[in-house]
Parts: C-alpha cells; structure tokens; sequence
C-alpha cells in the first residue's frame, strides 16, 4: 500500500556540494553520511520505494 507522496527536494548547488563532502568525508558519522546520500537520492527524483533499495534501507527509515 503505497503511502503520501513525498515533497519534492530542490536543493541549490552549494547545498549540494556541502552533502556531497558530508558523503566523501572519511571521519563522518554512518547516520549523517546515510541522511545525506538520502537527500541526494531524493533531489535526484527518486522515490522512497527506490532510495530504499539503492542504499538497502527501510522504506520507514528513508521516509522519516
């Protein structure tokens, strides 16, 4: 059962820039590093259904 569709996620490109260095950074923490590729993913244009598989997360997980 499919839930609310989520808003959808524009983010400029310094946002962008700022969550991909999150995402390169040796010394970042796993649950900043998988809130960060979740937003990417979700600027991308992708759904939680598909970020879920991408990262091999809960669907729940990636929609809060």
């Amino acid at each position: 059962m499919p839930g609310p569709k989520a808003p959808p996620i524009d983010l400029t490109e310094k946002q962008r820039s700022i969550l991909e260095q999150v995402v390169g950074r040796e010394k970042t923490s796993q649950q900043m590093v998988r809130r960060a590729n979740i937003i990417l993913l979700a600027d991308d244009g992708e759904n939680n259904e598909q970020i879920s598989i991408e990262l091999d997360l809960n669907r729940l997980t990636v929609r809060t």
